[in-house]
């Protein structure tokens, strides 16, 4: 869970913006496609399996999506890696 997850106030912010910005059908979470999106933005590739692998992992509502708190929960284990 995100409850753990330390951000600086600037960084939390950068980090709900780009959700926003990704979550592009604005149904409040970042799905597979979404999520693959993200990830070429960033200049990286990953196959359907390593992204639906992460999502997976991050899901904790088990919703096929990340919600905001996922979301930051995926990005802080980013930050540790």
């Amino acid at each position: 869970m995100a409850s753990n997850v330390t951000f600086t106030d600037k960084e939390l912010k950068e980090l709900t913006e780009k959700f926003t910005e990704f979550d592009t059908n604005k149904d409040g979470r970042i799905d597979v496609n979404e999520l693959d999106k993200l990830v070429k933005s960033l200049g990286q590739s990953a196959t359907k399996e390593e992204l639906d692998f992460v999502l997976k992992a991050h899901d904790t509502n088990s919703d096929n999506g990340l919600d905001l708190n996922e979301f930051l929960s995926l990005m802080s284990s980013l930050r540790k890696a």
